[in-house]
């Protein structure tokens, strides 16, 4: 059912990928580029059964796929080149997916680009990331792009709708989701937990009004409830581009609409320049959390900055 919706979500690039293999044009690689839970694995494991005509893929011998557990490690990637270095008994293609092209760690950037330089002709490989701009040089200039934006909204309410949701919640979470349809999925087997997430938003919003002290307090509570800080900026990024959207008069755009009024208050504060200059303060944010800084810190400069 989920990979179903997902080619729906996704068809134009799905009929792109059908073509290359109609086509007899297969490449090395593929490097699918999109927001986290965009339905990039799920397309790349649907991409990886039509290669190999094959269903069960993942008891498939010619088939291999490396998670991102927040790293890749060198282990993983050495694994893969002693498999690959072994004569396929199946004589047959083989398929690589490899979760975060991103994740990679140094050392294992060095090890999987040795083999990645020296491709096998019956080895294809398909990297799935969510920022780009970490992904190996080489990479990028091997592999063929393949970009993922937001799905179709109405076919993510459409498909919310036939597993049963009411309308109003339907809407609100296929809006919510910014076209992410595991998260839209996810949120409407999970309806308490998107009532929290809508009263944290509203929370947010209303935080930059306050006290620099109540400001910091309510990092503390953040940090206490242990919430993932990138989730917390990818919220705050949906927040101001929604505030941008309203400035610019495209409300279609808008994803949390149930904070219309808060929004265009805070809107009044800040002009366009400011709120661009927001979002890319929060991508900077993210940069120094990757390299071990501080979240506490971190944070405390966002709620300086706003």
């Amino acid at each position: 059912m989920m990979e179903e919706a997902h080619i729906l979500v996704h068809k134009k690039n799905c009929g792109f990928l059908e073509n290359i293999l109609k086509n007899n044009s297969l490449g090395h690689a593929y490097l699918f580029i999109g927001p986290k839970g965009v339905g990039k694995r799920t397309v790349a494991l649907w991409f990886a059964k039509k290669i190999l005509r094959e269903e069960n893929i993942e008891k498939s011998q010619n088939f291999c796929q490396i998670l991102d557990e927040k790293s890749i490690k060198i282990e993983e990637v050495r694994k893969l080149r002693h498999s690959l270095s072994l004569k396929n008994p199946f004589g047959r293609r083989r398929v690589i997916v490899i979760d975060d092209a991103a994740s990679l760690t140094p050392e294992a950037q060095n090890a999987f680009l040795k083999i990645f330089e020296e491709p096998a002709k019956d080895v294809t490989y398909i990297l799935l990331t969510n920022n780009v701009s970490r992904v190996l040089p080489t990479v990028l200039s091997r592999a063929q792009r393949v970009r993922f934006t937001q799905g179709d909204r109405k076919q993510i309410f459409n498909n919310l709708i036939e597993k049963g949701l009411e309308r109003e919640d339907a809407m609100q979470i296929a809006l919510f989701s910014r076209g992410c349809l595991r998260e839209a999925e996810r949120l409407s087997e999970n309806l308490g937990e998107f009532v929290d997430r809508k009263n944290f938003l509203r929370e947010v919003l209303s935080i930059f009004k306050k006290e620099y002290f109540l400001r910091f307090n309510f990092i503390k509570k953040i940090l206490d409830q242990e919430r993932n800080i990138p989730d917390f900026l990818t919220d705050f990024d949906g927040l101001i581009k929604d505030i941008l959207s309203l400035k610019l008069g495209r409300e279609d755009d808008v994803a949390n609409r149930f904070l219309m009024d808060e929004m265009k208050s805070f809107g009044h504060s800040f002009s366009k320049e400011k709120l661009v200059e927001f979002l890319k303060f929060s991508g900077e944010l993210r940069s120094l959390l990757l390299k071990n800084v501080n979240s506490k810190l971190a944070l405390e400069k966002l709620m300086l900055m706003v």
